[in-house]
């Protein structure tokens, strides 16, 4: 398989992250999601999860949502103010394959409002 897409996310600490995707094939028509699992992981620089997220799919059934809370995304810019952090998508069939769909950083900043 090819490498998937990469992109960033900029987020602030505190706040609720949520993230949707829409997936579809080269030719813009949405991918039926509906028989997979999709996961998102994100880590820090030494390897250690962060969080573990599993999506949601929505109607349209090509449509996935992660969420985390924002007690979930507190202290994640770290001392420095921001920091980055690296992330993947992952879709599992029901047949057991698994395929990463999107990978790339997430960077998280120091919220200002308590």
């Amino acid at each position: 398989m090819a490498l998937p897409p990469k992109h960033s996310y900029q987020f602030i600490e505190g706040d609720t992250l949520r993230i949707v995707l829409r997936y579809k094939d080269s030719d813009g028509v949405g991918i039926n999601l509906t028989t997979s699992t999709l996961k998102l992981e994100i880590k820090d620089s030494e390897g250690n999860t962060v969080l573990d997220l599993t999506g949601s799919v929505t109607s349209p059934n090509y449509e996935v949502t992660f969420t985390a809370s924002a007690a979930n995304t507190v202290g994640l810019a770290g001392s420095r103010g921001v920091t980055r952090y690296s992330y993947d998508v992952q879709r599992t069939y029901n047949s057991g394959t698994v395929d990463t769909i999107l990978h790339g950083y997430m960077f998280f900043y120091n919220e200002v409002t308590d």
